[in-house]
């Protein structure tokens, strides 16, 4: 059985950019999500399967439903949030 390694953090986006993913592993991810004119953050831990498998979703694509998206992206979103 081959073991496929990854890379992490991941960065991901929804395709109307309302909610940016960092995925830190494969059993969890900080989401960024945008409500009117402002952020809300998520830290989800993957503990149940349908989790997990979002998760691995989102790290595929979804057929087009999860986009690729710069860590820089991902930063200039993260600061204005004041979190650092």
């Amino acid at each position: 059985m081959t073991r496929v390694t990854r890379k992490f953090p991941v960065f991901r986006r929804t395709g109307d950019g309302t909610h940016l993913y960092r995925i830190e592993g494969m059993d969890r991810f900080t989401e960024l999500q945008r409500i009117g004119k402002r952020w809300v953050v998520h830290e989800i831990a993957a503990e149940a399967y349908p989790e997990k498998v979002r998760i691995m979703e989102m790290i595929d694509g979804d057929q087009g439903r999860y986009l690729p998206l710069s860590e820089g992206e991902w930063e200039v979103v993260f600061r204005t949030l004041g979190l650092r």
